[in-house]
C-alpha cells in the first residue's frame, strides 16, 4: 500500500497536480479498499524503514515545493523532522551495526561467575556459603 501511494504521489508531483492532506488520505483509502477487495494483503512484508523514510522525504519535498505559504511549509518540515528523528536514529544504528552479536555475548560465562563468587567469598571469610547444585536439562528425542 505504501509503495502504491508513493508512486501515486510521485506521478502527481511530476504532473504538477496540487495535493493536500485530504486528497492524499482519500487516495490512501481508495488504495486500501482496492487491495482489500482483491484479497491482497494491506501489509507489505517487504516494507522496510528505508521505504518509509523515502516516502516521508517525498511528502516533505512535495509540501515544500508546492505549498504557497512558506511559513506553513517550514512548520510542516520542522514537525515532520521531529516526528522522524527517532526512526532515523534507529535506522542509522541498524545500518551501522554490520556485525550481528552472538547470544553468548549476552550470557554470563561460568568462569566469570566463579571468579565473582570467589571475590564475594574472600570478602566475607567468616560466612559459609554452600555450593550451588547444577541442574541439568535432559532432552529426549524419539527417532
Amino acid at each position: 500500500m505504501e509503495n502504491a501511494l508513493s508512486i501515486w504521489i510521485d506521478d502527481s508531483c511530476q504532473k504538477r497536480i496540487p495535493l493536500d492532506g485530504n486528497i492524499i488520505k482519500q487516495k490512501a483509502l481508495q488504495i486500501y479498499k482496492h487491495l482489500k477487495e482483491h484479497g491482497e494483503s494491506s501489509v507489505n512484508p517487504d516494507f522496510v524503514a528505508k521505504v518509509g523514510l523515502s516516502l516521508a522525504k517525498n511528502l516533505e519535498s512535495f509540501f515544500l515545493n508546492t505549498d504557497s505559504s512558506a511559513e506553513r511549509s517550514q512548520k510542516f518540515k520542522k514537525e515532520l523532522q521531529n516526528c522522524l528523528a527517532p526512526y532515523r536514529e534507529i535506522y542509522n544504528n541498524l545500518v551501522r551495526t554490520i556485525k550481528q552479536s552472538k547470544i553468548t555475548d549476552f550470557l554470563k560465562r561460568e568462569e566469570d561467575a566463579r571468579t565473582l563468587n570467589k571475590e564475594k567469598s574472600s570478602e566475607s571469610e567468616g560466612d559459609i556459603i554452600p555450593p550451588k547444585k547444577h541442574s541439568w536439562l535432559i532432552i529426549h528425542t524419539e527417532q
